[in-house]
């Protein structure tokens, strides 16, 4: 699986307990390319912009430190930042079928939708 030049927008974090939609008014994005041969990541997380290193190899996707600005938000958005982030630094599994892109982390899946979208 190729993840470098896609785009994708976070439609829910589905876990044991069901699904946490995204916030429709503040979509969180990702965004894969390559810096070299190095890949990077960014996007927006439904307040701040944030950017960060990944590596995948074998459908395991690592996530390295993620940098981001320090707007703030509502609440809402707030939150949603905080669980993405903490989901994001604890990626595991990555599949992408159909158009969408699944990554597991510690306690769920976030689901995301493909788009063509690039702006981060």
């Amino acid at each position: 699986m190729e993840l470098a030049g896609t785009a994708w927008t976070l439609v829910s974090f589905d876990t044991d307990t069901g699904a946490i939609p995204a916030l429709v008014e503040a979509p969180a994005t990702l965004h894969f390319s390559l810096d070299g041969e190095k890949g990077t990541l960014s996007g927006r997380s439904g307040c701040n912009r944030y950017f960060a290193s990944y590596s995948l190899s074998n459908e395991h996707l690592h996530i390295g430190a993620i940098g981001s600005t320090r707007m703030l938000c509502s609440p809402a958005q707030m939150a949603q930042e905080t669980q993405y982030f903490q989901a994001l630094a604890s990626a595991g599994r990555c599949v992408s079928s159909k158009g969408e892109l699944f990554i597991a982390y510690q306690g769920g899946t976030l689901r995301f939708a493909k788009t063509t979208d690039s702006d981060t």
